[in-house]
């Protein structure tokens, strides 16, 4: 599909017509770079998960300030996957370190690979991140998690991702 041959709305308010509309197209239909972050923003919320997902990739590329809001919101949505936890988790944990993982902490406790997975790979790729108490916590959270899945799902999770959550864990 041509880049002309996508829709998008103008300005910064985003009709319910509109919305609808929107999450009615696939994903790869709508022109995101061509949305305001306001109407980015409110399409990161819906319950179209491609959908929400392209829209806070959008706005994490403009580096929105709206970003962060927004994937805290993700993170402590019931509605959204693992996918899309996932994807917030990073863009929340770059500008925010502390509110993603307060955003995250229930979340972890679902069990879900790909969030617990990406979790895991922050945590390891930013080890600054665990000295602060809070990480601490979601470090054993991760963990506990990483062992549950293990138990269920062998595969689930990366051996090296849990032996290094297990070197943090105090």
């Amino acid at each position: 599909m041509q880049a002309d041959d996508r829709f998008y709305v103008t300005g910064d308010h985003l009709s319910d017509e509109d919305y609808v509309n929107l999450t009615l197209l696939n994903y790869d239909e709508i022109a995101y770079e061509r949305l305001s972050d306001p109407v980015l923003s409110r399409l990161a919320l819906s319950s179209e998960l491609y959908i929400a997902t392209a829209s806070l990739e959008e706005l994490d590329r403009r580096k929105s300030p709206d970003a962060t809001r927004v994937g805290v919101e993700v993170l402590r949505s019931r509605k959204a996957d693992g996918h899309l936890k996932a994807l917030a988790f990073n863009v929340v944990s770059e500008r925010d370190p502390l509110a993603a993982i307060d955003a995250v902490k229930t979340s972890i406790e679902k069990d879900d690979p790909v969030l617990v997975s990406k979790v895991a790979q922050i945590l390891v790729d930013h080890p600054q991140m665990v000295g602060e108490p809070a990480a601490q916590a979601l470090a054993k959270s991760v963990l506990q998690s990483c062992y549950r899945l293990n138990t269920t799902q062998p595969d689930a999770i990366e051996e090296y991702l849990v032996s290094a959550v297990a070197g943090f864990v105090k």
